[in-house]
């Protein structure tokens, strides 16, 4: 699984239309897609990902992935959203 903060961003348990959606965007386009917010915030430099491996016998955790962004980086306002305020 890939997450960001709560926001499941993308998962191997899905069909495999939703997963094809899914790995077909940017990190950043896919962040925003999820969490309906604007992602990057202003001044944001870095992702704080989370990954984790479930498996048979133990769910399996790494260290926080850390995606560092191009400067000025942005992408366009998701659909349903109200933008920066």
């Amino acid at each position: 699984m890939l997450l960001l903060g709560r926001a499941l961003l993308y998962s191997v348990g899905w069909p495999p239309e939703k997963q094809a959606q899914r790995l077909g965007l940017r990190v950043t386009e896919l962040a925003q897609q999820v969490t309906r917010r604007q992602v990057p915030q202003p001044g944001q430099r870095v992702l704080a990902l989370e990954l984790s491996c479930e498996g048979e016998e133990d769910d399996t955790v790494f260290p926080p992935l850390h995606y560092e962004l191009a400067p000025g980086s942005s992408c366009p306002t998701p659909p349903g959203s109200a933008g920066p305020q």
